[in-house]
């Protein structure tokens, strides 16, 4: 072969060998630290892994033969999105395959391509040769075109048609739990046809109950555990000190000074910085608020798995921002108590961000917000006994899909109510042998019947319980009597109506104006009415959370464009907050409350 040749052979030999080359299996954190730019990285532009140790796990995971699914869910700040930055480039240089990476819209995504994803690929090792092959339409802010057959699209998840269509082998969800109901599952069947696909789920604290926390509810679950920079164990961060620590003195939780606040209740931050601490529950020692303590926290950290019986293939990691040591502790205090102040006044939108972005935990109101106690309550009253010269004593059940609660107040025209029992039941047989008890006249028992109205008409006819069933509207005209009322005329309802024993016993039931009797519910507790809305000092943290489960606030109208005054729920669990207003439903019946009252005292 003449020299010529040998050169023309030994060009193509290193043209091939550029283009072609073994796919490298390394873990993905070992591979981007040889392969990857980072060039708007404010801490390092050559990808280090050490610098955010809680991603070396899931970067494991992201390229084993074993997880098909992955969801991080981590602190705002916390370098989540390094995960896609990372993983993109390698699949395209050892593992091609058709990539969608969904934002929540179309702009989001367009921007993340354009000043984060591109960026990478030019100036990483691994790719930028192969950048440099591409035209500009074929580097478009909304598709990447690879080679043929093999691209990445952009796109937001908001508009369903966006994941409908070709199938793709790698599926990237940057705050997952902010797409529309639904748009979640219908991305996850664009994998179906790749036996080796792989779904990545990233985002900051969710809400409880949406697809997202659906997906990671029922996957392995790994909390990112830290090093004790005094003892050397390792523990999970938790925000909120154990309950009762003041009493047990048991440690953990983060912690600070209290007597830097006002009387007004504002906090002077300045002044409260240096008395931050973490308790740490392994040795009881005070972890300050120092680079090198959060340091040492973070590196010798590791994930520890929180279940059993989850499949292998479906993992959920989760880091909060305590584990990110570039995140000083007195942002965070600051946050959660500014937080907790607009809270207090009836603003929950800045501790909801503090939970879900600096805790990354999925929003749930009944476990995160704190129990306003804001019944008044008498300490030298106890449940259970009663009103003495009660005019009567009256009982109420919220009806819920296999279990009850139920309540017991006793009022009087000169004394107010009290409340004299509360609890949850598993049949109607137990609430009315607890009515039995309790001397309630079955009469006098309001059940809820607005869950499948048949099935609640006859168990209160079993019982000889009256029917109520709460209605948008704002008040009801009694004709007889030409007034409007918060309830309806008594009805008489058959519960066996199609049935062979139709017409063999009717049902007395009420409707209510729904909103209506939360305003005067509400008008009672807070004091504005001249009659005692009375509860005893011994309830308990269920009573108190179950009554702040609605609130009052004002939305816009949106046909009027008017401000209207609206009752909103704000926790899960409202029970006993309706139990509560069946009997307002029962004193305004009886007269003791409201304008009807008043058309008593002048009869």
């Amino acid at each position: 072969m003449n020299p010529e040749d040998q050169y023309q052979l030994d060009c193509l030999e290193v043209e091939f060998r550029s283009r072609f080359h073994a796919p490298d299996r390394r873990p993905l954190h070992e591979w981007g630290k040889d392969n990857i730019s980072i060039p708007h990285s404010a801490r390092s532009t050559g990808f280090d892994p050490d610098v955010a140790p809680w991603l070396k796990k899931p970067m494991e995971w992201s390229t084993d033969s074993e997880t098909r699914e992955l969801s991080v869910v981590g602190t705002v700040q916390g370098s989540k999105t390094t995960l896609a930055e990372l993983l993109i480039p390698y699949i395209l240089s050892n593992d091609p395959g058709p990539i969608m990476f969904n934002a929540d819209t179309d702009p989001v995504a367009h921007d993340w391509s354009e000043s984060r994803m591109y960026p990478v690929l030019r100036k990483s090792k691994a790719t930028r040769e192969h950048m440099k092959t591409l035209n500009r339409t074929q580097t478009g802010k909304e598709t990447l075109k690879w080679l043929p057959g093999i691209h990445v699209k952009f796109q937001g998840a908001h508009a369903k048609s966006n994941l409908q269509g070709k199938s793709i082998k790698t599926l990237i969800n940057d705050e997952a739990w902010l797409f529309p109901d639904g748009h979640l599952a219908e991305a996850y069947k664009r994998t179906t046809a790749f036996w080796d696909y792989f779904i990545l789920n990233l985002a900051t604290g969710g809400e409880i109950g949406g697809e997202l926390h659906d997906r990671c509810d029922m996957s392995q679950t790994y909390f990112f555990h830290i090093e004790c920079p005094l003892c050397g164990s390792m523990f999970y961060p938790r925000w909120t000190p154990p309950k009762n620590y003041k009493e047990t003195g048991e440690a953990g939780g983060m912690r600070w000074d209290k007597s830097f606040r006002s009387n007004t209740g504002k906090w002077d931050y300045v002044g409260l910085r240096d008395t931050i601490y973490y308790s740490a529950p392994c040795c009881g020692g005070e972890i300050f608020d120092t680079p090198s303590n959060r340091r040492i926290m973070a590196q010798g950290g590791d994930y520890v798995l929180e279940n059993e019986g989850m499949p292998a293939e479906r993992k959920y990691a989760h880091y909060n921002g305590i584990a990110v040591y570039w995140v000083p502790f007195h942002i965070m205090v600051e946050e959660f108590l500014r937080g907790m102040f607009a809270l207090r006044y009836g603003d929950e939108v800045l501790f909801k961000e503090f939970v879900q972005k600096r805790l990354a935990e999925f929003w749930d109101p009944d476990r995160h917000r704190p129990i306003i106690r804001g019944v008044k309550v008498e300490p030298l009253l106890s449940l259970k006994a009663g009103l003495k010269g009660a005019d009567f004593r009256g009982g109420s059940i919220d009806r819920q899909y296999g279990h009850y609660w139920l309540l017991i107040r006793d009022w009087s025209k000169d004394n107010g109510c009290l409340l004299v029992h509360y609890e949850k039941v598993e049949t109607d047989d137990d609430c009315s042998k607890i009515f039995s008890d309790y001397e309630v006249d079955p009469r006098m028992v309001l059940c809820d019947v607005a869950n499948d109205q048949t099935k609640g008409l006859r168990i209160c006819a079993k019982h000889g319980w009256t029917a109520v069933h709460g209605s948008p509207r704002k008040s009801f005209h009694h004709k007889d009597e030409e007034v409007s009322r918060i309830y309806s005329p008594m009805q008489f309802m058959d519960p066996f109506i199609g049935t062979r024993e139709q017409n063999t016993q009717e049902v007395a039931m009420f409707y209510f104006a729904k909103h209506t009797a939360m305003d005067r519910i509400t008008a009672l507790r807070d004091g504005d009415v001249d009659y005692e809305w009375r509860v005893p000092g011994d309830v308990d943290d269920e009573y108190y959370t179950q009554m702040d489960s609605w609130e009052r606030t004002h939305l816009t109208n949106s046909r009027t464009g008017a401000k209207e005054e609206v009752f909103k729920k704000i926790r899960k669990h409202d029970h006993i907050f309706f139990c509560e207003l069946f009997q307002i439903i029962l004193g305004s019946i009886m007269g003791l409350i409201g304008s009807e009252r008043l058309e008593t005292e002048d009869d």
